[in-house]
């Protein structure tokens, strides 16, 4: 059972990260209709479909204060934490808005015709903690565009109650392990300023920190410099939900830290700092989060691999498979003001077969926004099969890694997902993971049947059988000789968790004809043979098995891709605590920071993942992001 700092190398050991990545692929596009009823030949219709849930799911929740959605023994527990219930109708229909569904198939779709990133933040910059040993100092301006930092040596302290960060104090401190300075009461006095101030018990810090001018001469710093450090700031505040990093706790008030590019003339702000070999300043940030940005942002990444195309679509004269077929909008720049295509396929919502009672609400683990800028999983670097001990953090080879989606985890369980009490305590005490992200979600149990429409208006054949073989991926996988393989999707929340499988079958078809609007009596419908469009789709979008993504796209949609037993989670904490996810980032870049290359890339590939899962029945090609 993996623990707090194991390596997931390719050996199998550790653990499976819930996520992965379809690799990218040359997106292909074509020209937009004026309109659906123009389209030569085109298709209209109907599909009735049923989804089964294999795991529990929260789809859409509401939230809920009524004290009746609890039990009586749940009101104490449950009554200050936020809680959601799905929604249901008078009858106690359980029913999911067709947009839900809308979102997760288009992910699919988007992978198997090689469209765009139909939701992507191209100005998204990637910022991380510095991996090489970095230098405190203390930075000042002398003018606008003139900032030095002056070098600082450092000492350790332990927790002083009081001691806010920027005051003037002394202690006396003695060299120890490799040369470091810690306080001491027997060592050399010295007079500096407090850095860290007031370390909460239950932070992973242990000292406080007093940095004392070295007397060595002042370092000039580029102005684009403090603005980048800025900028990682900002960003690591925005993806934290809000959540302000501080300055200093000593006077018992949070503030918010001011930006190193508007401090005074003449002001001195505690930095680290790191030097190329020629001791010129190439990085710098404040000591309470010292965080280095990346030159090129996720748009420019996208445009490398493979090629601009990939980023998304909007007003021009041709478009992706996914944005003809599910709408798009764009920002008309000469117009100032937003267009859009309403696309070619609707969905219904989606309505459970029979009532659900109500259940006891769950309290799960704490889940933020993706982060899209965790460099560690997100971005992988070509070279390293070459040099397997070279850092690839700051690359400038370094490459998006794909498509994100998430393993299934058969088997998943209301309880297996809950939070225990020592767990939810843990959390309440924490720092880390703040008691406003435990939600009390009743979950939509394993088991429930729903059904919904899909309506399609002016496909071409070869769109309506791409329509088709998103919803039923298996038809694919029939097509390509593979085995074994149970394919499903995933809907809703909590996907990391396990929630939110689901096997979708086509129960019904149906062609709509102009007939229906020539007479009152007629209405137009007649059964529709799938299987022509099907074929047409597989010679259209080239859906053959040496595609590597589209290899990696079923893998990840097999229910038994991941080895039985294997752990699915994100980077473990302690044995007991398995959300403290924070615990193993700090040992894994410690590697980096102490100059130690790391065991191995931390995101086992889709191909390594499913070589150790014996229980898998789909064969292909070797390909996908494992070749990487």
């Amino acid at each position: 059972m993996a623990t707090m700092g194991d390596s997931p190398g390719a050996s199998g050991q550790g653990f499976v990260n819930p996520y992965n990545f379809v690799p990218l692929h040359t997106c292909r596009r074509d020209s937009l209709p004026e309109d659906a009823h123009l389209v030569v030949g085109g298709r209209t219709g109907r599909l009735l479909v049923e989804l089964e849930l294999l795991t529990p799911a929260s789809v859409s929740p509401m939230t809920s204060n009524d004290p009746d959605d609890l039990a009586e023994g749940d009101r104490l527990e449950l009554s200050d934490i936020p809680r959601w219930r799905p929604r249901r109708d008078e009858a106690g229909h359980v029913w999911i808005p067709g947009s839900s569904l809308k979102g997760a198939f288009r992910t699919v779709l988007e992978a198997l015709s090689e469209s765009c990133f139909s939701v992507f933040d191209k100005e998204k910059r990637y910022s991380w903690r510095p991996i090489r040993p970095s230098r405190p100092g203390f930075l000042f301006r002398r003018s606008e565009e003139e900032f030095f930092v002056e070098p600082a040596t450092d000492i350790r302290i332990g927790d002083h109650p009081g001691w806010a960060t920027g005051e003037r104090r002394s202690v006396q401190a003695l060299p120890r392990g490799r040369g470091m300075l810690y306080e001491s009461p027997s060592g050399r006095r010295y007079d500096g300023t407090v850095v860290i101030a007031e370390v909460p018990k239950e932070s992973t810090k242990r000292w406080q920190r007093l940095f004392v001018p070295s007397g060595r001469a002042p370092l000039a710093v580029s102005p684009g410099l403090v603005d980048a450090s800025d900028l990682a700031h900002e960003q690591q505040i925005s993806e934290d939900d809000g959540k302000p990093q501080f300055i200093g706790v000593g006077d018992g008030r949070r503030r918010r830290r001011q930006k190193l590019a508007e401090m005074a003339d003449g002001e001195r702000r505690a930095v680290w700092y790191r030097v190329d070999d020629r001791g010129a300043v190439v990085s710098l940030g404040p000591v309470s989060l010292f965080r280095e940005m990346w030159e090129p942002s996720a748009g420019d990444l996208l445009a490398r691999e493979p090629g601009p195309s990939l980023l998304p679509c909007g007003g021009g004269e041709t478009v992706c498979a996914a944005c003809r077929m599910f709408g798009l909008t764009w920002r008309d720049a000469e117009r100032w003001q937003s267009s859009g295509w309403r696309g070619l396929v609707g969905f219904g919502p989606a309505r459970s077969d029979a009532p659900v009672p109500r259940r006891r609400p769950v309290v799960l683990p704490p889940a933020g926004a993706p982060r899209p800028s965790a460099q560690t999983f997100y971005l992988w670097d070509p070279r390293r099969p070459g040099a397997p001990d070279a850092s690839w953090f700051g690359s400038t080879a370094a490459r998006l890694r794909g498509r994100k989606l998430y393993w299934h985890q058969p088997g998943t369980t209301e309880e297996s997902v809950a939070l225990d009490g020592v767990q939810r305590q843990d959390i309440l005490n924490s720092s880390h993971h703040p008691a406003k992200q435990l939600r009390a979600v009743e979950l939509i149990p394993t088991g429930t049947r729903l059904r919904f429409e899909v309506r399609f208006e002016g496909l071409t054949a070869a769109d309506l059988g791409l329509l088709v073989l998103t919803l039923e991926p298996e038809r694919l996988v029939r097509r390509l000789g593979r085995t074994g393989a149970e394919l499903a999707h995933r809907i809703g929340g909590g996907k990391p968790l396990g929630l939110g499988s689901a096997r979708v079958r086509i129960v019904e078809a149906t062609s709509l004809s102009t007939e229906r609007y020539r007479s009152l009596t007629a209405a137009g419908e007649s059964p529709l043979d799938l299987e022509p469009g099907v074929e047409a789709a597989v010679r259209e979008y080239d859906l053959v098995s040496s595609r590597p993504d589209l290899d990696a796209l079923l893998t990840m949609l097999d229910l038994r891709a991941v080895q039985a037993g294997t752990r699915v989670r994100y980077p473990p904490g302690p044995e007991d605590l398995p959300h403290r996810s924070y615990e193993w980032f700090g040992t894994f870049a410690k590697r980096d920071r102490d100059g130690r290359p790391r065991d191995a890339d931390p995101l086992r590939s889709v191909s390594e993942v499913r070589s150790s899962a014996s229980t898998s029945g789909i064969t292909g090609c070797s390909g996908g992001s494992g070749s990487r």
